[in-house]
């Protein structure tokens, strides 16, 4: 459960919320990244009243049972890995206050089920664009639209709606692991 994992590091995401010129916000369920200093910001009800700047990212799902992150902002968002089923992608989504409209294509780092679980269906269902390594792809063995199936290189971005998406080398036990940074117009990644 999302908010179990992130009610666990809530003491440390404090931490880091202080150190850190940006401003974090909870609402929804969900992290939103704020460029304003947080020294700007007086107290909750004006957090709640600005306009998101940035990015939002929300972990629909992580664990062993499947992996889904929603990161975007107010126009366009992609998911990072396709780990739980498309019904539950569509319902955690929806619980979330987010719109599955603003997704634009899904990420996949790596073929194991955790991470791919969803992707077909999702992807069949949504019209979706699927960016995916060759070698990741025929490993999990997943049968994606060829209209649909994009190709990344790792060290080379993606532009996809207004996000930019930085594919890059991780370890991992699996054929071609990457990890991803999404950066957004002005600049937040």
């Amino acid at each position: 459960d999302p908010a179990t994992i992130l009610k666990r590091y809530a003491g440390m995401l404090e931490e880091a919320i202080t150190a850190s010129p940006h401003m974090w916000l909870w609402s929804h369920r969900r992290w939103k990244i704020r460029k304003e200093p947080a020294k700007q910001m007086e107290h909750d009800v004006e957090l709640a009243n600005r306009k998101t700047v940035g990015l939002e990212i929300c972990a629909l799902n992580s664990g062993s049972n499947g992996n889904c992150y929603y990161v975007g902002n107010e126009r366009d968002a992609v998911l990072i890995d396709a780990g739980i089923s498309c019904r539950e992608t569509e319902r955690r989504l929806y619980q979330a206050g987010l719109d599955l409209a603003r997704v634009r294509a899904v990420f996949i780092s790596h073929e194991h089920t955790d991470h791919t679980r969803g992707v077909e269906v999702l992807s069949r269902k949504h019209g979706l664009p699927v960016y995916i390594t060759g070698a990741t792809q025929h490993a999990g063995r997943l049968s994606i639209d060829p209209s649909l199936t994009r190709r990344f290189v790792h060290g080379e971005s993606a532009c996809v709606g207004s996000l930019k998406v930085f594919p890059f080398r991780k370890e991992h036990d699996c054929v071609d692991p990457h990890s991803f940074t999404v950066e957004a117009p002005d600049g937040t990644t």
